[in-house]
């Protein structure tokens, strides 16, 4: 359990327009704040520009869909069968 110190500099952090309410990306970024703290890491002082920009495209629905771990996985297994066989000579 996180102390209410903490929780509320994760909820200041993580309000970018400061209307006192937490948007969907401004909630994303909030849980990855808490993440950090809970392996482990301080709340930052101020959020990276990267980490803001992150946010709000989770808000405006233009952040990048996560790929499924099975595409990279058949990719890797490819990847690795083309680097055992012998090269064919024409």
């Amino acid at each position: 359990r996180l102390p209410s110190s903490t929780l509320m500099q994760v909820w200041q952090l993580s309000d970018i327009d400061g209307d006192g309410r937490l948007t969907r990306g401004e909630l994303a970024c909030a849980l990855h704040l808490v993440s950090r703290v809970a392996q482990g890491l301080e709340v930052l002082s101020t959020l990276p520009p990267e980490l803001v920009e992150s946010c709000k495209a989770i808000e405006a629905g233009t952040f990048p869909p996560l790929r499924s771990a099975a595409p990279l996985q058949q990719e890797k297994l490819q990847q690795q069968q083309q680097q055992q066989q012998p090269p064919t000579v024409e």
